[in-house]
């Protein structure tokens, strides 16, 4: 049987390496929204 804190370790590792990617992967998700919303608002002003 393992010890409490070899538990604790094992299973919240995995979790905040999960909490992680999802973090890097919602900022590149947020930089690429902002290159399409400028390419939208740079057509705008184009027609304008």
């Amino acid at each position: 049987m393992i010890d409490t804190t070899t538990a604790v370790i094992i299973t919240q590792i995995p979790i905040a390496l999960a909490i992680l990617f999802a973090a890097y992967e919602l900022n590149q998700v947020k930089k690429d929204l902002i290159k399409i919303l400028d390419k939208l608002a740079d057509k705008k002003n184009k027609k304008q």
